[in-house]
């Protein structure tokens, strides 16, 4: 397509080069507000530092201690995040689940209506067809009574 590599509000696209591939301050300031990676920070956190501290206190060295530390603190760090991007996914699914029976169920309850109104409709005809005879009957019956007895009953002089 002509001019896909352009903006369509008339800007230029951004040039490729080695200081836009690098990463922002921005990225390093903002890394706790990812999804996720809050959680899995402190579960690291407090694993490192409660492995760290027992392997010290039951007499490991300090560098042996703190490496220990600092690999549990990877390993749970690692772990959190990536189960708690399965819960994300799976409460994602599950919303979606949610959804479509919502959807299901409005599309059930619109088709109820429907057939209520419909009811409701034959039920009003066949009641106003059943009112045109009664009223076709009873005008009949007048013109039939007014027409034998020469107009109106002698008892009315009114």
């Amino acid at each position: 397509m002509p001019g896909g590599t352009e903006h369509t509000a008339g800007g230029k696209a951004p040039e490729v080069t080695v200081w836009n591939a690098l990463p922002k301050l921005n990225d390093f300031t903002e890394f706790h507000k990812r999804p996720c990676v809050r959680d899995a920070l402190l579960t690291g956190i407090g694993g490192g530092a409660a492995f760290g501290g027992v392997r010290a206190v039951f007499g490991a060295t300090v560098w042996t201690a703190c490496s220990w530390a600092t690999g549990t603190f990877c390993f749970g760090s690692a772990v959190m995040y990536q189960y708690c991007l399965y819960r994300r996914k799976a409460e994602k699914e599950g919303m979606m689940r949610a959804v479509e029976i919502l959807n299901k169920k409005d599309i059930d309850r619109k088709a109820r209506e429907q057939r209520k109104e419909k009811i409701r409709e034959e039920r009003r005809a066949a009641k106003d067809v059943e009112q045109d005879t009664q009223l076709a009957a009873l005008s009949q019956a007048q013109t039939m009574k007014t027409d034998g007895g020469g107009g109106k009953p002698w008892w009315k002089v009114w």
